[in-house]
């Protein structure tokens, strides 16, 4: 695809009857043809067990863990995370980052932290994806409440 801004719509109707279903996505190709989605956060906590539950809201407790996950396409050589407090400083909490593969296109790198060492406050997982010599970073803010 040439790089630009792209909408795709997409409309299901269920065989069987019932309502269709409609949705609107917009997303950008960069230069290079590669793209990089906009991320999701995820929750793991009391709430939601063992499994990491794709959420809307970005405040958490610090009884849970934070998933950032973020959609890539083209080649990804690598991925890694930090953590950073309000100021912009490395907080000394270990992010475990990786990338998987879902199909022969699509890719996601994660970046994962545990939030109980965090006081409440504003924070940012900033995620780097390594995409031969060059890199980008992503930055996704949350929230610790009480």
């Amino acid at each position: 695809m040439a790089p630009g801004e792209y909408t795709l719509r997409l409309r299901l109707k269920p065989t069987s009857g019932g309502l269709p279903f409609m949705d609107t996505i917009h997303f950008t190709v960069a230069d290079g043809g590669d793209l990089t989605g906009k991320p999701r956060l995820l929750r793991r906590g009391l709430s939601t067990g063992v499994q990491y539950v794709v959420t809307a809201d970005p405040q958490f407790r610090r009884t849970d863990r934070v998933r950032v996950e973020i959609p890539l396409l083209g080649q990804v050589d690598g991925a890694s995370g930090e953590l950073l407090n309000k100021s912009g400083q490395v907080m000394p909490v270990p992010v475990a980052a990786a990338t998987r593969r879902e199909d022969a296109t699509l890719q996601w790198a994660s970046a994962e932290a545990v939030l109980a060492p965090l006081a409440p406050g504003d924070y940012v997982i900033r995620t780097t994806i390594q995409r031969g010599s060059t890199t980008q970073q992503i930055l996704t803010a949350f929230r610790i409440v009480p």
